[in-house]
């Protein structure tokens, strides 16, 4: 039985499981919306910004970002209008930022923000 474009069952419970650890050992969630219909991303923000971890959003052109207010009003950072081609150089820039805080021991989005991974 399929639900969606993925199979029901243990797929899923690993794929959660995976998403929310990764969440977890995060210093940054970047997203990248391409679409208004991004109902696991913005599950994954909220869960994001309840482990107080440092969260950007960049639109995609088209995207209208007012229609995601509530997230938007909960990050550090958003960004509108971003190409797929401007991604590298945007998110090369927020981690820089999201160094900067955890070397100089400031707050993330939601509280205080701790090293967990190496940038290399």
């Amino acid at each position: 039985m399929r639900n969606g474009c993925a199979p029901i069952g243990f797929a899923h419970k690993r794929i959660i499981r995976l998403n929310l650890a990764a969440i977890h050992n995060a210093d940054l969630v970047f997203a990248y919306i391409t679409s208004s219909d991004c109902y696991g991303t913005l599950f994954e923000l909220g869960w994001a910004a309840r482990g107080g971890k440092r969260i950007v959003i960049a639109f995609a052109p088209g995207i209208d970002h007012l229609d995601f207010w509530f997230s938007a009003k909960q990050v550090a950072a958003t960004h509108k209008g971003v190409t797929p081609e401007a991604l590298p150089a945007l998110l090369k820039v927020e981690i820089t930022k999201t160094q900067t805080t955890l070397v100089l021991g400031g707050a993330g989005s939601f509280g205080k923000a701790h090293n967990r991974k190496n940038y290399g």
